[in-house]
């Protein structure tokens, strides 16, 4: 078991005058973490500084979350407490996993980030036409990230307001999909976490299946309502 002391600060600036509604600055979060030894505490092994309005720990991550304004969705971002790695960024509170003998290590998740968010700039990276990102991760990694494109001519925040956001794993043994999926049996994580679809449902009608093979979510072979886009995008 990991013991650590994390410490959270928290910033806020408003800007308030005598003739005009107060203009609230995007919030800043700094989190340090100490390991906790037998000696007390150690020094300082992840320190993150970055754009949010509140900051929690669950389990073993911590979850940044940053407001949404008006009609914007909030956003909250994923870090693995025992590697430091950012993990993924999401807009709902539930994610899609998968488990597997083996311990920690034999977990997959699967979270949605749906524009629009204040986050959107950094996290599109500019795509115009970027209306959805699906993370695919280890409990301590990040394994992939794809951006969902609309067709073009398309409002992207506007049209994905509409949507649903559900994930759900789909398999021979859950045709109807499912939020969780067990496998009870022991063997390396690209033979355990293959041969199942991740379906990201838009709305009643529509939705995007991306086939799992081998550990991989394989856009190739992706099932996509017309003239929308699955893209690669980095995880580091």
């Amino acid at each position: 078991m990991i013991r650590q002391l994390i410490l959270v600060e928290k910033t806020t600036l408003l800007h308030e005058s005598d003739d005009a509604e107060p203009q609230r600055e995007p919030g800043q979060i700094k989190v340090t973490v100490y390991p906790l030894t037998a000696t007390g505490q150690g020094a300082p092994n992840l320190m993150l500084n970055m754009i949010g309005d509140d900051a929690s720990v669950q389990k073993s991550w911590l979850i940044v979350t940053r407001d949404g304004c008006c009609a914007e969705h909030a956003t909250k971002a994923v870090y693995s407490l025992e590697s430091g790695k950012y993990l993924f960024n999401t807009t709902r509170d539930k994610w899609a996993t998968l488990g597997a003998k083996g311990g920690f290590a034999m977990t997959r998740i699967a979270a949605i980030h749906m524009a629009p968010t204040e986050a959107d700039k950094e996290l599109f990276k500019g795509r115009e036409r970027g209306a959805a990102i699906i993370s695919y991760a280890s409990p301590i990694t990040p394994l992939q990230r794809l951006m969902l494109l609309v067709p073009p001519g398309t409002d992207s925040g506007a049209v994905s307001l509409g949507w649903s956001g559900e994930l759900q794993w789909v398999s021979a043994s859950y045709p109807n999909g499912a939020d969780h999926i067990y496998v009870d049996r022991t063997a390396p994580a690209g033979q355990v976490f293959t041969e199942t679809i991740l379906r990201f449902r838009l709305d009643e009608n529509r939705s995007v299946d991306i086939p799992l093979k081998n550990d991989h979510l394989d856009i190739t072979a992706a099932k996509l309502p017309k003239n929308f886009e699955l893209v690669e995008m980095s995880v580091e």
